[in-house]
């Protein structure tokens, strides 16, 4: 069939098929989840209004038969609006489980934006912070991330990972195998009820905290991360840069330069490295990232901290401890 100006129409099961392949790189951008876009796109796009008859002079009826959409599906709208008036971590906790396990529902592990084949810039800095394989590790929003598979290889023996999505645990179980059971698997909302029961030597946090954008999440995720730290511990955190998106999956984001994250963090830590990482995305977006390694300061360190800038080769910057300063301790206690 033919369309006006000789153009082939598309049918339904063409559209769909469109549709389903279409290029996540808009919604990316937008900060759209395509879980949400694609079923209103479909609704909008599928449901076809029947043919109105009208008089030259009746202008409504000519702007409905002018119109072949249908009214789109609001339900998945509504339910991301509630998601994010709520908080990324607030009351619609139930609703925003269902929205991450529904990102590895549509996308798969290797289709969300925040995928990367290794974790290069978190075993980087953890190399850099020369901690020993005793040492207890948290991974907080580690997911379906290959991080702990490096770690579980390297001899860490320690190692928690907490995320919202069971469905993201459950791939990293079964990606693990039998070395699955050396891990304890956390399924939890850091803001609703879940507290750590023990410390760590190292907090590890790609890309949850900047989720947290009023005073109240901010708060309870520095209680958290104050309760959980030893006082020798460490912690590497990473947000989206201060240049960033600020919006991902469909949530708002706050963005963070190196000394801005810290001090977000609590007056309690000094900045022992910082790195700007350039992420790309499967879709193909890029997405800049500030990464700071921390630890507790003492009365001593909050006078004598020195830091020391650089530019790589890539023409990536990176803030470090000056050669004079004392670097962390490579024994982390495991109380």
């Amino acid at each position: 069939m033919l369309a006006p100006h000789g153009r082939e129409r598309l049918g339904p099961t063409q559209l769909s098929n469109i549709l389903n392949a279409a290029d996540e790189r808009v919604y990316e951008r937008y900060g759209l989840d395509p879980a949400i876009a694609i079923p209103r796109l479909r609704a909008t796009t599928m449901t076809m209004r029947k043919p109105v008859r009208c008089s030259s002079g009746d202008a409504d009826a000519r702007r409905q038969a002018r119109a072949p959409l249908g009214e789109p599906d609001l339900r998945h709208e509504a339910q991301a609006r509630e998601i994010t008036e709520n908080g990324p971590m607030g009351n619609a906790g139930t609703d925003l489980r269902r929205h991450w396990d529904a990102m590895y529902e549509t996308r798969g592990v290797a289709g969300v934006s925040w995928y990367e084949p290794e974790a290069a810039t978190s075993l980087a800095l953890i190399g850099w912070l020369s901690l020993p394989p005793s040492t207890p590790v948290i991974d907080i929003g580690g997911g379906a991330s290959t991080l702990v598979d490096v770690l579980t290889r390297r001899g860490f023996c320690d190692l928690t990972v907490v995320d919202i999505s069971e469905r993201a645990l459950q791939a990293a179980r079964e990606r693990l195998g039998h070395n699955a059971q050396s891990v304890q698997w956390v399924c939890a909302n850091l803001l609703a009820g879940w507290r750590p029961t023990r410390r760590y030597g190292l907090w590890h946090d790609r890309a949850v905290f900047h989720f947290f954008v009023d005073d109240a999440g901010k708060d309870r995720y520095r209680q958290l991360l104050g309760s959980a730290l030893a006082d020798d511990g460490v912690a590497i955190v990473a947000t989206f840069a201060a240049d960033g998106p600020d919006h991902c999956s469909g949530l708002p984001v706050a963005r963070y330069g190196p000394d801005e994250l810290v001090a977000a963090l609590g007056n309690d830590l000094v900045m022992l490295e910082s790195r700007r990482e350039e992420h790309m995305t499967p879709a193909g977006i890029l997405q800049p990232f500030t990464w700071v390694a921390m630890r507790r300061a003492t009365q001593q360190s909050r006078h004598s901290v020195r830091m020391t800038s650089s530019v790589r080769r890539d023409g990536s910057t990176t803030r470090s401890l000056a050669p004079d300063t004392p670097r962390p301790l490579a024994r982390v206690s495991r109380s």
